[in-house]
């Protein structure tokens, strides 16, 4: 009975967090160039963009982290619906 060992404490689970490509599969995305700005569907919802310009930085900033992107629009379209 001396020979028992300590069992190890329990450790918390890593939360997964799909890969970048799992993030940018995930919804369907359409980019329509209009004469003035860009109207871009994300699933069932639309957003306006009043130049390419704007639309290229949010662009670009969606690409670099998707992730982080998506759990922003969803806190947000969330938080709207509770609104209502």
């Amino acid at each position: 009975m001396d020979n028992l060992t300590p069992v190890p404490e329990a450790t918390e689970v890593a939360k997964y967090r799909p890969s970048k490509s799992e993030y940018l599969r995930r919804y369907h995305i359409s980019i329509k160039f209009l004469d003035r700005g860009v109207m871009v569907t994300v699933g069932c919802k639309e957003i306006a963009f009043e130049s390419v310009e704007a639309f290229m930085k949010s662009f670009n900033t969606y690409m670099d982290n998707p992730g982080s992107a998506q759990e922003g629009w969803e806190k947000f379209f969330h938080e709207q619906e509770q609104v209502k």
